[in-house]
């Protein structure tokens, strides 16, 4: 550990926590029970807790107090950055999972807080899962891996100081990754807004008044415009260099889209290819899905897509261009007021979901003439493309904001977080204090446990 502040020194985290300290306290004591999925992964993230008498607890789990440190040792929890501060027990303490590290800075020596920055490091984690041991899917860090972990150890006066800043910092990181969570829900339900208001007329209104000649829209249903409906091959298809591409569930994308990265094959006779093959605009419906989400979810047939065959969990619905737009049909589809028949008709309790062609068939269609139709897919379109621009310059965002908190945390351990007062007390002088008081840790265990004992 080269190059360190002026007053800093290099240290181990050995020489500073005590590891896996035990509690004593009368079991009728309220604590907090504290499992693995109560434990953060962010830096600010609260040790959660559900209130427990501590005789239930004490005998099968670690145990901790307020201003401890935790640590998972176990995969993948490890590697997301399970770790934090604990605050608020009951009585100010708690047990929780074996999988556990817990680690107990001198408070005379080391901030909780920055201990925990240590943690959190992209540096430490990378190195700790090279360390790993034992089977796959059960592997840990071992606890020496924790103890020899170098730590660039800050004045305790700048240590406060760091802990502030980050606590300050992360805030503000916190609360602008919150608001981007929010933004692609947002979009769903602009999504779903735009779809409602041009299924009932009002996204076109101003179009219609503009006309020349009435504009009455018809109440009618999916078979009224259908001029073929059928279902697919139920050959088994496979990845293979040759055959026909068969479209499957997978392939039916977002918004009418068809994903074609990801295509099976199979060899089929001519009768079939000429009873099954696609054309650019029809539409491709799921009908059946363990996901009721998904049952009705359609796409459109492009040029790309033309002359492929479709699979047996799909429907293909030909349009009758005369009467309708096949684009127009599957933002009816799409639409929350279709999609609530579609789910309540297709919802199965056997955990296959359900849309047959007769069910189809009879779902409601409002039908504007065709021009309006084409007006609406187009100021739908350009609505939608306006979301997918808002989500990508989200999903950009999203990723510089992850990119701040390993950016901070390191700027924390270098030094350049805050500034450095040269009338703080040299981290060295510090550690040499520590060494000389460190003959009296039992002394130091004894009073940690007199300690929890008066808080019960």
């Amino acid at each position: 550990m080269n190059h360190l502040p002026k007053g800093w020194a290099s240290t181990t985290v050995s020489s500073m926590i005590e590891l896996n300290p035990k509690t004593d306290a009368p079991d009728e004591a309220l604590a907090g029970f504290s499992p693995m999925p109560l434990l953060g992964t962010r830096y600010r993230d609260p040790v959660g807790f559900a209130p427990r008498r501590w005789g239930d607890i004490r005998k099968s789990y670690v145990h901790f107090q307020d201003g401890d440190v935790l640590l998972a040792k176990i995969t993948p929890c490890f590697e997301n950055g399970k770790a934090g501060l604990v605050r608020g027990m009951p009585s100010a303490i708690g047990a929780g999972s074996s999988e556990y590290l817990v680690c107990r800075p001198y408070p005379e020596a080391l901030d909780p807080r920055y201990l925990l920055a240590l943690f959190k490091t992209d540096e430490f984690l990378k190195a700790g899962e090279t360390r790993m041991t034992g089977s796959v899917g059960h592997k840990r860090v071992p606890k020496d891996y924790l103890l020899e972990t170098e730590l660039a150890l800050a004045p305790r006066a700048e240590q406060f100081r760091i802990a502030d800043k980050l606590d300050a910092l992360l805030a503000r990181v916190d609360e602008c990754s919150e608001r981007l969570d929010r933004l692609p829900i947002l979009a769903m339900r602009f999504r779903q807004s735009v779809l409602a208001a041009a299924m009932n007329g009002e996204l076109s209104a101003d179009w219609r008044e503009a006309a020349v000649r009435a504009m009455d829209w018809e109440e009618s249903t999916i078979g009224s415009v259908a001029t073929d409906l059928r279902y697919g091959t139920s050959k088994k298809c496979d990845y293979r260099e040759v055959g026909t591409p068969v479209l499957r569930i997978p392939n039916i994308g977002e918004h009418g889209r068809l994903e074609l990265a990801d295509m099976k094959r199979c060899d089929f006779e001519d009768v079939e290819v000429e009873r099954l093959s696609l054309r650019p605009g029809d539409l491709l419906v799921i009908r059946s899905n363990g996901s009721v989400e998904l049952v009705g979810k359609t796409g459109v047939v492009d040029n790309d897509a033309a002359g492929m065959l479709f699979a047996g969990y799909l429907m293909r619905l030909r349009v009758d261009p005369k009467l309708a737009i096949a684009k127009f049909v599957q933002l009816s589809l799409a639409s929350p007021e279709v999609r609530r028949q579609i789910e309540l008709t297709s919802k199965s309790t056997s955990g296959v979901n359900n849309l047959n062609a007769d069910e189809l068939r009879g779902m409601p269609l409002p039908l504007p003439q065709l021009d309006e139709q084409a007006e609406i897919v187009r100021r739908v379109e350009s609505l939608f493309a306006l979301a997918n621009a808002i989500e990508a310059k989200c999903k950009t965002a999203r990723a510089q904001v992850e990119r701040l908190t390993p950016a901070i945390l390191a700027k924390a351990f270098r030094g350049e977080l805050v500034p450095q007062d040269p009338n703080d007390e040299p981290a060295s002088e510090l550690l040499a204090r520590l060494q000389a008081e460190r003959g009296a840790a039992p002394a130091r265990k004894t009073r940690a446990r007199k300690a929890a004992g008066d808080a019960a």
